[in-house]
């Protein structure tokens, strides 16, 4: 394999020539169908292991599985109402 050779010097662009990065080349678009990448995450969120905590809890505070383990589907339901309730903050310049 050959090694990479380091470039001289004199080819390197200087830094003052190098396109500013603008706010758009900063952040990537959020994937289709979503507003943010917020709103992608709070939908796809892997909410396994939070489950699993909430059945071992469960199991240490009772003995047994007898108390309600929040569903995939309510932890999403939370994370987006707290997602909204970061937005409304934002919308009144609370936040």
């Amino acid at each position: 394999m050959k090694a990479h050779k380091p470039m001289n010097p004199s080819q390197r662009i200087q830094p003052e020539l190098q396109p500013k990065p603008t706010e758009a080349m900063k952040r990537p678009a959020p994937p289709k169908g979503y507003a943010t990448w917020l709103d992608y995450a709070v939908a796809t969120m892997d909410v396994r292991a939070a489950q699993l905590e909430a059945y071992e809890r469960n199991d240490d505070e009772c003995g047994e599985a007898s108390l309600k383990i929040p569903s995939y589907e309510d932890m999403r339901k939370a994370a987006k109402a707290e997602l909204a309730a970061l937005r409304v903050c934002r919308d009144r310049s609370e936040f």
